[in-house]
């Protein structure tokens, strides 16, 4: 049974076209969670993102203990690069507790072995009982390329 209800976000960035092909890339929060690290929710406001968010709720409430987070643009080393990455987040819950967190740069990881792995795994301090996972961002690593921030993958466990 499939326990998320729905993905939603503060801003997403419009769809564009893929300069190497015919198709559109689309940006919305959906992407966190559909098993692929060549999609990403981008966030469209201006500036780095600080302040946006993007949320996963559940059908039911769920127990969770933590979470792996892709954090940036997977689909090329390059991709990783050019985009913001999350440094430092908020993670609210529906009964009004919240942790923060600050994350390592994966763009100062080895491209080869990051892709091989799971993301980021942060532990919550208490598993938390809730029916939604609100990721705010508080800070962001520069990109090369622009000031959209990136997330390709979120797995709650």
């Amino acid at each position: 049974m499939d326990l998320i209800s729905h993905v939603a976000a503060s801003s997403s960035l419009a769809p564009m076209n893929d300069p190497n092909s015919t198709q559109m890339n689309y940006y919305t929060p959906d992407n966190t969670i559909d098993g692929r690290d060549d999609t990403a929710w981008v966030e469209g406001a201006s500036g780095d993102g600080t302040g946006e968010w993007m949320q996963i709720g559940f059908v039911q409430p769920v127990r969770l203990y933590g979470a792996y987070i892709k954090n940036g643009y997977w689909k090329s080393d390059r991709r990783l690069i050019q985009n913001h990455r999350l440094s430092h987040i908020r993670v609210e819950f529906s009964d009004g507790a919240s942790e923060e967190f600050y994350l390592t740069d994966p763009a100062e990881a080895d491209f080869n072995a990051l892709i091989q792995g799971q993301g980021e795994r942060i532990d919550f301090s208490v598993p938390h009982d809730t029916t939604y996972i609100r990721i705010v961002i508080l800070g962001t690593y520069s990109g090369t390329d622009g000031e959209d921030t990136c997330v390709s993958e979120i797995v709650v466990f």
